[in-house]
């Protein structure tokens, strides 16, 4: 248990002090905590606490000592609050503090302070309706059974109508089956919200949730969408905002995807597919080739398919990639193996990719069957000769049968000029041959020795 700031305050004169940052693990903060900082540090503007235990009263006080934050982010922490819910708290706050612009909550532990044995004092939530405020950034991400509803989110957005960026936890039923944010009322619209991420929770029945919203909120200007779990692809929230996407990411989609499903992004530079079913490859793959069909600035590609086994990607995939997204420069591929000879025959090109600058294909399988001096001379010395601006590279292998590297002369606990095992040193002879490359790993196997 560490505990801080019981000395006098007078003792702590930190006038020009505007960030404080403590991130302590089971950092406790006492009754006297935020008193003792508004008066020592009464030009503070940003706050963040991360593993922090805050009192029952910590909520009351930060806004009666600290009212001129203009940032307040806490993470692993844990809070009380009478209402019981993070759209609660952050209105609560913003009532109190008019100068606040950043609110994020990230995986604390919210308590019913009903239960804390204290007084509760000033229970109202605050912003009345009509009364608005100028918050720019809302982030709620919860570990329990506190995410907002539909009718915290339209209350949020209702509240803060110059919010740029929104970050929640969610229940399913706050999207529809179209993947519209089915918590808007026909007038509200966020003409400033540029950063929009969603985690939802499990959908239960996909006949039951989600609901149908005629009057969904509106969104013109989102560059930064991150869905995660939808129920089903988000096309309404995609298609609303193609032009301006620079930055989409779908975590674990739940269904396959056609060819004409997915608009034209000319402005996307990244885009990240997860999937997490037994069906994780196909749904991943289908994704980036529907979402790809017209992505001319696209420079990030990550693609990964969280399920034990892995699958080969085409050959015809990586080249259809490589016409559609001629800029690229990094892709990074989990629980993918390469097609044979496709380093050789379709990336050694000058023309593909050639501002490529890391390649990861890894996973607890080998994205290459085997390192072995033909592969290198056939497959992996084209690539890399053809990619002078690659700059970091990680590729897991089956095997080395490179003489010297083979298992039984070097077992996987000899160390070898410093390293660890034999992967490691064949890493580091490839960085060496391959000398504008500066990072190589070269991964074995999940289970393998050395």
């Amino acid at each position: 248990m560490f505990t801080v700031l019981q000395t006098p305050a007078r003792s702590l004169p930190f006038a020009h002090l505007l960030t404080l940052r403590l991130e302590i693990d089971h950092l406790h903060l006492p009754t006297t905590a935020f008193p003792a900082l508004g008066s020592a540090c009464p030009n503070l503007q940003t706050l963040k606490l991360k593993y922090a235990m805050l009192g029952p009263n910590a909520i009351s006080h930060l806004h009666t000592h600290l009212p001129a934050l203009h940032s307040l982010s806490l993470s692993y922490c844990d809070l009380w609050h009478p209402r019981g819910s993070w759209a609660s708290v952050v209105l609560h706050l913003a009532a109190r503090m008019n100068q606040l612009r950043v609110c994020h909550f990230n995986q604390c532990n919210l308590r019913d302070l009903t239960t804390a044995g204290a007084m509760v004092v000033d229970e109202e939530a605050g912003l009345g309706e009509g009364v608005y405020h100028s918050m720019r950034s809302v982030k709620m991400f919860d570990t329990g059974d506190a995410r907002p509803t539909g009718d915290d989110l339209r209350a949020i957005v209702g509240a803060f109508p110059r919010l740029e960026s929104l970050r929640a936890d969610i229940p399913s039923q706050c999207l529809t089956t179209r993947g519209e944010l089915a918590w808007g009322n026909g007038q509200l619209t966020l003409p400033f919200l540029h950063r929009l991420e969603l985690r939802s929770a499990k959908h239960k029945d996909i006949s039951e949730e989600p609901r149908e919203a005629p009057l969904p909120l509106v969104t013109p200007r989102i560059a930064d969408l991150a869905i995660w779990a939808p129920p089903l692809f988000p096309a309404a929230l995609i298609f609303a905002n193609a032009r301006g996407l620079t930055r989409l990411v779908l975590n674990f989609l739940p269904v396959l995807l056609d060819d004409d499903e997915a608009p034209a992004l000319p402005s996307l530079k990244t885009l990240e597919v997860r999937g997490l079913s037994v069906l994780a490859h196909a749904i991943c793959l289908g994704a980036v080739k529907s979402l790809t069909r017209a992505t001319p600035a696209l420079t990030t590609l990550v693609v990964e398919a969280l399920h034990r086994d892995s699958a080969p990607i085409p050959k015809s995939d990586i080249a259809l990639l490589v016409a559609r997204c001629p800029r690229l420069r990094t892709l990074r591929l989990r629980n993918f193996a390469l097609p044979q000879t496709a380093l050789a025959t379709v990336l050694a090109h000058p023309t593909a990719w050639p501002e490529l600058e890391t390649l990861a294909v890894v996973g607890p399988a080998a994205a290459v069957r085997a390192a072995s001096p033909e592969w290198e001379w056939a497959e992996l010395a084209p690539f890399l000769d053809a990619h002078r601006g690659l700059r970091h590279i990680a590729l897991a292998v089956g095997d080395i049968v490179v003489p010297g590297f083979q298992a039984p002369l070097m077992p996987s606990r000899a160390r070898v000029g410093g390293g660890e095992d034999r992967f490691w040193a064949y890493a580091e002879t490839i960085r060496r041959r391959w000398w504008w490359v500066r990072e190589v790993n070269v991964f074995g196997p999940l289970g393998a020795s050395g």
